[in-house]
């Protein structure tokens, strides 16, 4: 008679009024292929993915946030919230844009000019930060000043 393998314990049934035997699940092996990060980076085409471009998608987003925020404080039916929907995906489209040619600019100057590179990428990174937030109150104040206007 062979051992078995897994592990069985006692617990209560779902209604906890008698024991039931439960097995324990056993874990699945995944090929090779698909542990290796390199081999799925490349399938995806994720290989350049950064911090600043996700702060440049954040940069983005928070503007379609804020202007949807003030939509629902205005208390606006569908064609407030479309024209929200509007606000927030020119001034998000506006701040990423922004963010992504600074960040070029910026990052040649410091790489070419700076003897601590380090110090002046966490200043930097900050800063993006920072813009991301004004992004997002720009959205929601301009989305605001729109909505009590028109509607």
């Amino acid at each position: 008679m062979r051992p078995s393998t897994s592990i069985r314990t006692w617990d209560q049934s779902g209604t906890g009024s008698e024991l039931v035997r439960i097995r324990e699940a056993r874990p699945v092996l995944l090929p090779p292929v698909a542990l290796d990060p390199q081999w799925l980076a490349e399938t995806v085409g994720a290989t350049d993915m950064a911090l600043w471009h996700v702060l440049i998608l954040m940069c983005f987003a928070a503007p379609i946030g804020t202007s949807l925020v003030s939509a629902q404080y205005a208390r606006v039916g569908p064609g407030g919230y479309a024209l929200a929907i509007a606000i927030g995906l020119v001034v998000g489209g506006g701040c990423g844009w922004t963010m992504w040619i600074t960040h070029r600019t910026v990052r040649d100057y410091i790489q070419r000019h700076s003897n601590h590179p380090e110090g002046s990428f966490r200043a930097f990174y900050s800063a993006k930060i920072l813009w991301v937030a004004f992004a997002g109150y720009i959205g929601f104040w301009l989305s605001s000043a729109l909505l009590r206007i028109v509607f």
